[in-house]
Parts: structure tokens; C-alpha cells; sequence
């Protein structure tokens, strides 16, 4: 699923700080490391010869073996198409590089390589130190084939850093629970306790695929606010790296996971990987079985 793991600097140590877990990644994975950096297309022939020249510095720090490359154009656009041309890529950025403004890394350019790249997109918030090790993953589901997306890579990962795979499936039942009168309330009862049992199923069945994969698997059925039940999660120590998918919607609230992404990168710590459904015609994810549990084993 990891071939190639690319960094994208900008020349600044917000931007760098983004190179100790690429490399770790690259490492356990057994992917190449790529070092990317973009230039104005009208740079000089100087511009970019140091350009190349601080990216054989960084390159010499870390491994002779890491590939470097210089794009010329838009900085967003040049390292989706940069990346979309290697081996089954991931991009790893900081949330914000030389620009420095506060949204988004590079200023809008992470928040336009998350929606134009097809590849996954592991974002570190600047500021805050990168775990010494991945010892726990979470990976947030809603019971839908485009969350499941996410899975292959949460599965590679957790097996590369013989981690612990968090499958956690938040559900929203506010306006299910709302009283109306007794015979309704009776009535939604039925319907919550169906839909927390079928939940608790779902939950059970993946990890219960997971483990029969040689994989360290925990379960996790939580009841609210999806983004906020998972920040506690994070805040409880649970994880060291989220894995999810980024545009699947949630079977009862009506919530894209999308918005859950971004809430996560605003309000939690730990790194972030998106991943974004691609869809085959008969609306499967490639590597998912018909029961959902992905069978990609990395």
C-alpha cells in the first residue's frame, strides 16, 4: 500500500519538522523517502540549484538512498501531480510552513493538496513534536464502504509498527432520542437499540477480521458528537495517529466525515492521515470484501 513516502519543504523548520515521521514510516514500510520542494516557474537557474542543494542537505542527513525532486509551478498543484506520479504514494506535511499563516500547512496549499490529492495526506500540527514511536492507531468508522477506505493503510501501519489498530464507531443519536410522547419514545427506544446493537456488531466483526490477520485490535462503540468523542479519545492517550477517510458520511447524522477531519485537525495533537475514497463502478472500495473488512493484507 506504501511505496513511496514524500515530504514537501519549503526551506523552513516548521515544513522539516515533518522528516523524522516520514522517515520512520519509510523505514518500517520498507517505502522510498522523496524530499519535494516547489519553485516559481519563472525561477532562475540559480534559484533552483539551491534549491536542489538544500535538498541534498537534508537528503544527507537522514539516508544517501532518499530521492530529491524539484517542481516548478504552483506549489499545491506540483506536489499532487509530483506525487501522483510515484509509487503508491503518501504525502507528509506540517500545518503550517513558511507562509505562516494558521489555517492550513503552506498556508491554503495542505488544504488544496487534501482535496485535489488521490493519494493519502498525513498531516503533523506545528508546534507539537511527532510521537517518539507509533505504539496505537485510531481508526474512525461509520459503518459505510467509504470509511473503510481508510482501513488497508490503518492495517499497514499498525502491522509495520506492530502497533495497536483502535476501530472506533461513533454513534449520533440526539434527534433519535429526542422525546415525543410515550408512545414514540417507546417506540425510537427499539429503534436506538437496534441501531447500538447493529453498531456494536459492525465494530465487533472488523476488528474480529483484523485479529484474524495477525493484527492487534481493539473495539471502541461510543455515543455523541463523533469529532468530540474521538478528540477524547486522542486526549486519553489512546492513540498516536489517526487513520481515517475523509469524504464518507455518516449512516445517522448525516455528518461527513470530511468536517470530522477537519474539527480533528483543528482541536486535536497527534498526526492526521486522510485518506480519500476512490470508488469502483458497482460503489465497492477497492480491497474491501463483500462483507467490508479489508482484505489487502500491505
Amino acid at each position: 500500500m506504501i511505496g513511496t513516502v514524500v515530504v514537501p519543504l519549503d526551506g523552513s523548520s516548521l515544513a522539516e519538522a515533518a522528516i523524522p515521521l516520514a522517515q520512520v514510516i519509510a523505514e518500517r514500510s520498507g517505502a522510498m523517502l522523496q524530499l519535494l520542494q516547489v519553485v516559481p516557474s519563472d525561477a532562475s537557474a540559480a534559484v533552483q540549484e539551491q534549491a536542489r542543494e538544500y535538498l541534498r542537505a537534508q537528503a544527507r542527513r537522514i539516508d544517501d538512498r532518499v530521492q530529491i525532486s524539484i517542481h516548478l509551478g504552483d506549489p499545491a498543484g506540483e506536489i499532487v501531480d509530483g506525487a501522483a506520479e510515484l509509487l503508491d504514494p503518501i504525502v507528509v506535511m506540517t500545518t503550517h510552513g513558511r507562509s505562516g499563516l494558521r489555517r492550513w500547512a503552506f498556508g491554503s496549499v495542505a488544504e488544496r493538496v487534501i482535496h485535489g490529492a488521490r493519494t493519502p495526506v498525513l498531516l503533523i500540527r506545528s508546534g507539537t513534536a511527532p510521537p517518539p514511536a507509533i505504539r496505537a492507531i485510531l481508526l474512525p468508522l461509520d459503518g459505510s464502504a467509504y470509511a473503510e477506505a481508510a482501513l488497508p493503510y490503518a492495517a499497514e501501519l499498525t502491522r509495520a509498527f506492530d502497533a495497536v489498530l483502535h476501530v472506533a464507531r461513533v454513534v449520533e443519536m440526539s434527534e433519535l432520542s429526542a422525546s415525543r410522547s410515550p408512545e414514540v419514545d417507546e417506540a425510537m427506544a427499539m429503534v436506538v437499540d437496534g441501531l447500538a446493537r447493529g453498531a456494536r456488531d459492525y465494530v465487533d466483526r472488523c476488528v474480529a477480521g483484523l485479529r484474524e490477520r495477525g493484527l492487534r485490535a481493539e473495539p471502541h462503540l461510543l455515543e455523541g458528537d463523533a469529532a468530540e468523542e474521538l478528540i477524547a479519545l486522542e486526549r486519553a492517550g489512546v492513540t498516536d495517529l489517526t487513520v481515517m477517510a475523509t469524504r464518507a458520511r455518516a449512516v445517522l447524522s448525516r455528518v461527513v466525515f470530511g468536517s470530522v477531519a477537519e474539527k480533528l485537525l483543528k482541536l486535536g495533537t497527534t498526526p492526521l492521515m486522510l485518506v480519500e475514497p476512490e470508488l469502483v463502478p458497482n460503489g465497492a472500495v477497492p480491497g474491501t470484501s463483500a462483507s467490508g473488512i479489508a482484505t489487502t493484507d500491505g
